[in-house]
């Protein structure tokens, strides 16, 4: 883990401390708060805009998962409002095979690709009671990119067939690097949130959200594709303090 990454979940346990402190005697009935925490299902789907080329590479894909702290104030016993502030971690990974053959000689290439995201998020929700213990919201979640980190490494192999003149021969080729240049990326990832809340009489909670970027990561040939993140999450997450 990174020592940014370490901030921002040093910051988020004492915002959400501090959040729970100073709210504690004022909890009543319209208002509660907690903490959750779960993993991420995310896929960055590529959406070409114009020339589309007969060959595309995988979406990225890949587990991570989110951590922080919640508050619900509820305007009527159906209707309320939900406020979140998140630690998203993505982790996704790509892997191609490309062989070519030709005449006196063939290859293989095989690369894999590994890429890190940590955003700070703010989901703002309306939240609407179905029953007791179920609810569901919809809504807006905001992320800071806070950082990023792309990993890359490959193997080309040559084959050499064997000819009058020569025998056959196998040569390899390894590549590889690592960049946290963040210039082509959004900074702030515009989502729509919609999920579900099932929650105990004893405050422990469970929820399931999908979330969908509106606006492109990459802002760099945007003319041609965009990018966008659509994450599922599954959390746990215990109410701190106020009542149902």
């Amino acid at each position: 883990m990174t020592n940014q990454m370490k901030r921002a979940l040093l910051v988020l346990t004492v915002s959400v401390f501090i959040f729970g402190v100073t709210n504690k005697t004022n909890a009543q009935s319209k208002f509660s708060y907690g903490a959750k925490l779960g993993l991420n299902y995310e896929i960055l789907t590529t959406k070409y805009v114009s020339n589309k080329p007969s060959t595309t590479d995988p979406n990225p894909k890949g587990l991570g998962f989110h951590l922080g702290g919640y508050a619900n104030y509820n305007f009527t016993d159906k209707l309320g409002a939900r406020a979140e502030l998140l630690f998203n971690y993505y982790a996704t990974k790509t892997s191609s095979t490309e062989t070519n053959d030709y005449p006196t000689e063939s290859t293989v290439s095989k690369s894999d690709d590994k890429t890190r995201f940590s955003y700070i998020s703010i989901p703002l929700l309306v939240n609407f009671s179905a029953a007791k213990n179920i609810s569901f919201q919809s809504g807006f979640q905001v992320g800071f990119l806070a950082g990023f980190k792309h990993t890359y490494t490959g193997t080309t192999t040559t084959t050499y067939k064997a000819t009058s003149f020569s025998a056959a021969s196998t040569e390899t080729h390894s590549y590889g690097g690592t960049s946290t240049n963040k210039t082509s990326l959004n900074v702030i990832d515009a989502a729509f949130a919609i999920g579900g809340i099932y929650e105990m009489d004893n405050g422990l909670n469970f929820g399931l959200r999908y979330n969908r970027s509106l606006n492109s990561l990459n802002t760099q040939l945007k003319s041609f594709f965009k990018e966008h993140w659509n994450v599922i999450q599954i959390s746990v997450g215990y109410k701190i303090g106020g009542k149902k």
